[in-house]
């Protein structure tokens, strides 16, 4: 549970022990760094499962909701056959590659995110074992716990971002050592999977021309000015991600959808003047995308007055020490705490910045600079406001850790304790990262193609409901559920089975307070919750059950109830059961 949410001793603990193992030397070495990287990944996983979580795309630790719920719910409409929702067609590769998980863990939800928890995790291994070579194990601890305090907010929710972390830790790890070695080709792959991971969770875009510009600079001959064949590698690669893309909306995703077509709402609440990506529905609630687009540039051009101002809002509010700024998942338990470590933060970045200007001729230093200036200015096009903590900067997300770790580095050069910070150079296998990432590559664009179509159910036709209840029918299957027993039961909180009081306690981090009414009220210490595809309506349902009508799972049911009519929360699909009847397959 500390390593979910702890900060102030968690945090400099684990930073210490982690530094002594990168520090070590030989098969030892890499033995005690990889094992204890994979397990403070595992462990803050395990935290969610264990405190009963509930927060804006989690529901009592297991239940995936709002954005969360249109990615698992698609992940299972692509394993039946079916088209994805206009959210995941937007951007299908994460939907996608999360039904491949779906499939290899027979449909396990939790199963499918502690494989993609692993993913994650390896890649972050990777990219600290890179800078460890380069720039001592200090600086390479800093990175790994930076990029995994934020990564741990979304451990164990059914997130976009953890793709988006993924490819940018193993994109960013392969130019480090393109760098290293001066080979045009990690540079270029290392390109390739930053663009995927901006595919798949859109972001900072202007990184990946500032970074075929820079590369192409970087592997020029003294006789050119740049290297036109690496500029036209970069070019192709990034258009290559883009195809990638939309090779997964035409396969997987419903039609006349703009990709990427909610970007326009963040553009139209830029040219508004800073306003909220959802301000553009209260002006023009039945416009499609490409009407967004037009209405946002027509404002854009008849009051510019109103752009720029919400240019410099989106800055002020990315700078500040706010939930949405650029440091807002480095907060401690206390004010103090949250405050010191932003200061800090802020202060090794622009010290970053110093020394990456001084030593621009170093490649590392240019690349961190080329990066942070990427970032930089697409800030205004990806307003913080957007998503809590800063979720939409998930892939450059490494540059901000890079950034501070930089000015980490020229401080502790200054001061000479080298010592303190030695370069480890044995045991760098150069085919685990290059194998691994060509794993990964691989299983995400041709993982969905092999699970596509491979979870049916047959004989639908008949119906055991009675009367007025409608019948649904669903998989009940491992690591979809939650069970309520009550507060005098003896048992330790775990997902699947939790006190109804530590469900009714967590509702409070619950954003839609017409949902908490209801499940205050509504859920019992009897009841089941879990979530499903209805292979009738191809609806994602949450079902409330007996637990004891439930049969144990993996099965498939019929179930006979009502659907929650309430206006203020029918977007949840929630479904009353009164019976259940096992289909058998056979």
């Amino acid at each position: 549970m500390q390593l979910r949410t702890g900060y102030g001793v968690i945090i400099p603990s684990i930073c210490l022990v982690l530094y002594l193992a990168f520090r070590l030397k030989g098969w030892p070495g890499s033995f005690v760094s990889s094992t204890l990287t994979l397990s403070i990944f595992a462990l803050a996983l395990s935290g969610v499962w264990a405190t009963g979580q509930t927060e804006s795309g989690l529901l009592s630790g297991v239940i995936p909701m709002f954005d969360s719920a249109t990615y698992y719910g698609d992940s299972l409409r692509l394993l039946a056959g079916q088209e994805f929702s206009d959210g995941s067609t937007r951007r299908p590769v994460f939907s996608a590659f999360f039904a491949f998980l779906l499939r290899i863990t027979d449909h396990n939800l939790l199963d499918a995110l502690v494989l993609l928890t692993l993913l994650a995790a390896i890649a972050c291994y990777l990219l600290a074992r890179e800078i460890r070579r380069t720039h001592g194990p200090a600086i390479a601890v800093f990175v790994l716990v930076f990029i995994f305090i934020y990564y741990r907010y979304h451990s164990g929710v059914v997130r976009t971002e953890n793709l988006g972390i993924l490819f940018g830790a193993l994109g960013t790890a392969l130019i480090w050592r393109g760098i290293s070695r001066s080979h045009h080709l990690f540079v270029l792959a290392g390109i390739a999977l930053t663009s995927l991971g901006m595919i798949a969770r859109a972001g900072a875009f202007f990184i990946l021309p500032l970074l075929v510009l820079w590369a192409a600079l970087l592997f020029r001959n003294k006789k050119q000015l740049i290297s036109w064949q690496f500029l036209a590698g970069g070019m192709i690669v990034v258009a290559l991600s883009f195809i990638v893309n939309q090779l997964m909306v035409h396969s997987f995703g419903t039609r006349n959808i703009v990709p990427f077509g909610n970007f326009s709402y963040s553009l139209y609440g830029l040219a508004s003047g800073g306003k909220s990506w959802a301000y553009v529905y209260e002006l023009y609630p039945h416009a499609d995308d490409l009407e967004i687009y037009k209405l946002a540039i027509q404002l854009i051009l008849d009051k510019p007055e109103l752009f720029v101002k919400g240019v410099f809002y989106n800055y002020s509010v990315f700078f500040s020490n706010t939930n949405y700024g650029m440091f807002s998942y480095m907060r401690g338990e206390g004010r103090a705490t949250s405050i010191l470590s932003y200061w800090v933060l802020l202060l090794l970045s622009i010290v970053g910045l110093w020394s990456g200007f001084q030593h621009r001729d170093d490649p590392y230093s240019a690349f961190v600079m080329v990066s942070t200036a990427g970032l930089l200015l697409s800030v205004p096009f990806l307003p913080p406001t957007d998503a809590f903590r800063l979720r939409v900067y998930a892939t450059s997300i490494v540059i901000l850790a890079l950034l501070p770790s930089m000015g980490l580095h020229w401080i502790l050069t200054k001061l000479k304790m080298n010592a303190l910070n030695p370069k480890v150079i044995d045991m760098e296998n150069v085919n685990l990262l290059a194998g691994f990432s060509t794993f990964v590559v691989v299983i995400v664009i041709v993982g969905p193609f092999l699970a596509w179509k491979t979870d049916s159910i047959s004989r639908l036709d008949r119906s055991n409901c009675k009367g007025d209840l409608v019948s649904i029918v669903v998989r009940y299957d491992p690591g979809s559920m939650v069970h309520f027993v009550p507060q005098t039961t003896p048992l330790l909180d775990r997902a699947p089975d939790f006190h109804i009081g530590t469900f009714r306690h967590n509702l409070h981090g619950f954003p839609n307070f017409s949902f908490m009414d209801w499940a205050l009220e509504s859920v019992t210490s009897s009841h089941t919750l879990f979530s499903a595809l209805d292979y009738r309506s191809f609806r994602y349902v949450l079902v409330v059950a007996e637990s004891d009508s439930l049969p144990f799972p993996p099965a498939i049911l019929e179930l006979c109830g009502l659907w929650e009519e309430n206006p203020d929360i029918v977007r949840f699909g929630i479904f009353y059961t009164t019976s259940a009847y096992s289909i058998d397959q056979n």
